[in-house]
Parts: structure tokens; C-alpha cells; sequence
């Protein structure tokens, strides 16, 4: 494997994002163990199974594409924490949170509603049921930040702006609300 100075990532990005196909094919050699290794976690597969290779280049292709930052020496965990959010997004879209949890319940407590019929539902009620009860553990305002960025697509920053709070405090929030998760549904990170 090749490695790359801040300066040498930087041209490689640039032409990479003016087309060039000899620079994408060397970033995506650079980054694939990195890329690789966050789409074959386990409770990542376990969701969105062979797919999520494929899922993790599409999000790695965009960052890529769309990267307007100056710091080319911190790009390989940006691309990771990237990819890791944009999978753990896919995850929750995937298992149709938004139809069988209500976030929005101000008691507390979650309502879960689970398919019935065959079979091939069990698991994914199992795994409905682990969330609505991991989503449970966590405060309204914690509910409320997990609700918009990973299943509404807000940034911190729109999120923040939107509920009048500083955008630490959104941060915060949102970094215990899926250290709780994590917890909860036996996650390691």
C-alpha cells in the first residue's frame, strides 16, 4: 500500500474531483482496507448485508467528490467517521424506524408497531424491538437530535440552528444519544 503526504492526498483529491480517473483509482486503493473494514462491521452487515461494501464506496465516492476542506492531513479519519455515520444512517432508514418507532412520543416510551406473518419478519421484529428499547433509554432531547440527523438528514449545524441551541450542545446530545445505543444494542466502536 502506498502513502501519501498531506500535499500528495491533496493534488490526488483534486484531480480525483476534476475526474481523473488514474487518481480516483489511487484513492480508492489508499482507502479500500479503511473502507472495507467500517462496511464488514458486524451490526452493519447484519442489516444491510453484501450491500454495504457497495453502500460504503457510494458514500466514499461522494465525500470525495464533494470535499471542501483545507486539512489533508486529518482526510483518512474524516473519511472513517464519514463512512461510520453514513452507514449507522443507511442502518436506521433501513429498518424503517420512522415507520415502526415513534420518536416523537413526549411520555418516554416508545410505540413500536411490528409486522406479523411469516417467518422472514422474526428477525426484523427482534431487531425492532432491541431499537425501540435502546431509543427508549435515551432523553426527549436525545431522541429529538437522533430524529433529525439520522432519519430527517439535518446537519448538527441545521439542527442546532433550527432549535435555537449552541452547536456543541446539539453535538453533545447527539454523542451520548449513540454512546447510549451503542450501550444498548451491544455495539463496539
Amino acid at each position: 500500500m502506498t502513502r501519501y503526504t498531506p500535499t500528495q492526498l491533496k493534488n490526488l483529491l483534486r484531480a480525483a474531483q476534476n475526474y481523473d480517473a488514474q487518481a480516483i483509482n489511487a484513492l480508492c486503493q489508499v482507502f479500500e482496507p479503511l473502507i472495507v473494514k467500517e462496511a464488514r462491521r458486524s451490526y452493519i452487515t447484519a442489516v444491510l448485508g453484501e450491500d454495504a461494501v457497495n453502500i460504503a464506496w457510494q458514500i466514499f465516492l461522494e465525500f470525495i467528490h464533494g470535499y471542501k476542506g483545507n486539512n489533508y492531513r486529518l482526510l483518512p479519519g474524516l473519511i472513517q467517521k464519514r463512512l461510520h455515520y453514513m452507514l449507522l444512517q443507511k442502518i436506521v432508514r433501513n429498518t424503517s424506524v420512522t415507520a415502526s418507532v415513534s420518536l416523537d412520543d413526549e411520555s418516554g416510551t416508545l410505540a413500536a408497531a411490528y409486522p406479523c406473518g411469516g417467518s422472514d419478519h422474526i428477525g426484523k421484529s427482534e431487531n425492532k424491538h432491541l431499537l425501540a428499547q435502546a431509543l427508549a433509554q435515551l432523553t426527549p432531547k436525545q431522541r429529538q437530535v437522533v430524529k433529525a440527523t439520522f432519519i430527517h438528514g439535518y446537519t448538527l449545524q441545521e439542527y442546532s440552528a433550527m432549535q435555537g441551541v449552541s452547536f456543541k450542545t446539539a453535538y453533545l446530545h447527539q454523542q451520548r444519544a449513540l454512546k447510549k445505543l451503542r450501550e444498548s444494542l451491544g455495539i463496539l466502536s
